[in-house]
């Protein structure tokens, strides 16, 4: 058990994570202690004692400061570049706003916190997996609270939302984390999608004559033609980001 308790007095809460005590597990109290009020950390190493994992598990309340919020991001940022091979950071975030299925924010109270929060996880390449309602109350309209971020998308599998523990309203979550081969180890170069010219790829594109590019080419010779004319416009639009993952 990892655990990092509120530390407001008089008053419970905190985090908590659980690992199998057959995994090769450590704290990270360097994420767990860095300003953000409630977040736990642990790295679970492979048995050549390499990095393997990085899970995090994070709560940010509803009262939650803009100093507050602002160390969240800080320890987003911090987590994504730490040395690691897998990584998953989930909790209750309590934005409700967000809709990272159209990667939107709709209008309301916590938009300006949200809308930054939103920036960052993409800025850092995070996959939420979360695309359900886990907030149900009587009267109230169903949220979607709770995220799972990941390093990749399709890692997370069999996702289930389940019933709450006792009087919560959260649902549980419960899911497979495919793992791949936790042995392999590469240097990965990835493109900043987020942060794309897409005005210039889009202007690039109407200037090319599909017409007479494509009437003599075959089905094969134009998708071999629209894959290269697309990825040299990324190569030159699209601004990559190296990372260890």
């Amino acid at each position: 058990m990892y655990r990092q308790d509120r530390s407001a007095p008089n008053k419970g809460g905190g985090v908590l994570l659980y690992l199998k005590d057959t995994l090769h597990s450590e704290p990270l109290p360097n994420l767990s202690n860095s300003g953000f009020s409630d977040s736990v950390w642990a790295q679970i190493r492979n048995s050549n004692g390499g990095h393997t994992f990085i899970v995090g598990v994070c709560y940010r309340s509803t009262s939650s400061t803009p100093d507050n919020n602002a160390k969240l991001l800080e320890l987003i940022e911090e987590v994504s570049q730490y040395p690691h091979k897998h990584l998953m950071i989930l909790g209750d975030f309590n934005y409700p706003s967000i809709d990272y299925s159209k990667l939107t924010v709709n209008s309301g109270g916590d938009a300006p916190a949200a809308r930054e929060f939103l920036d960052k996880t993409m800025d850092v390449f995070l996959h939420q997996n979360v695309h359900e309602a886990t907030r149900i109350r009587h009267g109230q309209n169903p949220s979607k609270l709770d995220y799972i971020f990941t390093e990749e998308d399709n890692l997370i599998d069999n996702l289930e939302i389940l019933p709450p523990l006792g009087k919560s309203d959260h649902a549980c979550l419960q899911f497979k984390y495919l793992f791949g081969n936790a042995d392999s180890y590469t240097d990965s170069v990835k493109g900043n999608f987020w942060k794309a010219d897409y005005a210039a790829i889009n202007i690039e594109l109407s200037s090319i004559d599909w017409r007479a590019e494509l009437q003599t080419k075959n089905v094969t010779e134009t998708w071999i033609t629209l894959r290269d004319k697309v990825n040299a416009l990324c190569e030159q639009h699209v601004p990559i980001k190296k990372s260890n993952n």
